[in-house]
């Protein structure tokens, strides 16, 4: 077992078919800190895409140093920080495929530090996403394809209730695409006592209501998701269909994740719960939508 990942994620690595890179991953890391200079200091919480590991460099300064079995993920994510706002995420301070250094943030996740009226304005201010280049294109298909195996495998009832979903899912997706965050959640997103900054895109084409109904049904938040559907809703400019549409599929997400890597049955129970509401319109702003 490697000292670099948490028992989650070495399982969910190896279930995607890196296994050989998580064995061989104490000498990646040894590797990576003589080329950059960096002593490591202890494995960070989350995150399991790769190794995530607090180091420091010869002078002291305190740094994360991030590295993935994928290296088109890791150059997505590179390219997704170093578009953003100075300020809004971690500076990205060295890098080599399927590698990198970062800023090390001050902080901590917002999870546990801002009730949902806050989060909400912080979101709103924060503001990331940019446009697509000239060109690109945005399918969801790969995507509904994906939710739709891993939740058959466990519930094939619940699979079948939730493609009644999907052409609403696809005319809100007919939307502008964006550069979106792929995996906004409280634990991506840290809060350093005045504004929210972001950590762990998994960058990706989509309107942004993509980002804002997954964190909308973020089982790691507390309080009511339909509380926070209402706030989201307003703040930007979105129908109650089209925030339900987008939280149904965000909750869909998060389930089939949590499900096929088999981690983490209280969240995964917590958003089951939300999905089955979602699709069937009960206790949520308006209970009358229907897909």
């Amino acid at each position: 077992m490697t000292t670099w990942l948490s028992p989650d994620a070495a399982r969910a690595i190896t279930i995607r078919g890196f296994g050989d890179w998580v064995d061989a991953l104490d000498a990646t890391v040894v590797r990576l800190c003589e080329r950059f200079a960096l002593q490591p200091i202890e494995l960070l919480s989350g995150g399991t895409m790769g190794a995530v590991i607090r180091a420091k460099t010869q002078d002291g300064q305190g740094v994360v140093l991030k590295t993935s079995p994928s290296i088109e993920t890791m150059i997505a994510e590179r390219q997704f920080l170093e578009r953003l706002a100075p300020g809004a995420g971690p500076r990205v301070l060295f890098s080599e495929p399927g590698s990198m250094v970062m800023e090390l943030l001050e902080g901590s996740t917002e999870s546990g530090h801002l009730g949902d009226d806050a989060a909400v304005g912080a979101l709103v201010a924060l503001n990331f996403w940019s446009s697509a280049d000239p060109g690109t294109t945005s399918d969801i298909s790969e995507t509904l394809g994906t939710i739709a195996v891993r939740l058959s495998t466990r519930d094939p009832r619940l699979a079948a209730e939730f493609s009644d979903t999907e052409e609403a899912i696809r005319r809100v997706w007919a939307g502008e695409a964006l550069w979106c965050h792929g995996d906004l959640q409280a634990e991506n997103l840290f809060w350093d006592g005045q504004r929210l900054r972001i950590i762990d895109p998994l960058p990706v084409w989509a309107p942004k209501g993509l980002d804002i109904g997954y964190w909308a049904v973020d089982p790691l938040r507390s309080g009511p998701v339909s509380r926070r559907l209402t706030l989201l809703s307003q703040a930007f400019t979105l129908s109650t269909h089209e925030i339900h549409t987008w939280a149904t599929l965000g909750a869909a997400q998060h389930l089939s994740w949590l499900w096929h890597h088999d981690v983490r049955p209280e969240l995964s129970s917590r958003v089951e719960v939300t999905l089955r509401e979602l699709i069937s319109g009960r206790g949520l702003p308006g209970s009358d939508v229907r897909f």
